[in-house]
């Protein structure tokens, strides 16, 4: 029952608050203080950020791999100069007076185009397979990095953890 409590604590602070005050921290029991600190430190954060970052890139290979190609954008900018005829008709002394100016209003535009690209499907799955290992190193390394702040934080007061949490 009080690893519920813990969960539930840890869940309704977090939607109340990413930041916790002094008094919060006092009120946490240890585990959840800590779990607290170590899911916001910025090492944990940083590696846990790589590990989704890297999934991605696996996963466009992997649609790359299945469609047998991949989009390439290509953009141009173009410089457009419309030439505006502009006339004033103006009255003098009986006689109509019309006189004509261009005015140049420069726009710029760009244009993109997708254009598919055959792939090279062995080189993708390489590419697919070290970025494979290199997730799981990098979860590995976030994992630890949790576990070097948990015990660092654990061990702390509810005082030391909010200045750690505060700075980090």
């Amino acid at each position: 029952m009080t690893s519920f409590r813990s969960i539930v604590l840890v869940a309704l602070i977090m939607l109340l608050s990413a930041c916790a005050s002094l008094q919060d921290f006092q009120q946490m029991d240890t585990r959840t203080r800590t779990e607290f600190v170590c899911e916001r430190d910025s090492q944990v954060r940083y590696h846990r950020r790589q590990v989704i970052d890297i999934q991605g890139r696996a996963a466009e290979i992997q649609q790359a791999l299945l469609d047998g190609y991949r989009l390439v954008e290509t953009c141009t900018t173009t410089t457009i100069e419309p030439v505006d005829h502009v006339c004033m008709s103006t009255q003098e002394g009986g006689q109509t007076m019309t006189t004509c100016a261009d005015s140049e209003v420069s726009m710029i535009k760009q244009v993109c185009r997708q254009t598919p690209v055959a792939i090279d499907g062995d080189l993708e799955k390489q590419k697919r397979q070290d970025l494979l290992a290199l997730q799981q190193a990098e979860a590995i390394t976030a994992d630890r990095a949790y576990m070097a702040c948990f015990n660092k934080v654990g061990a702390m007061t509810p005082e030391q953890a909010f200045q750690y949490h505060q700075n980090n």
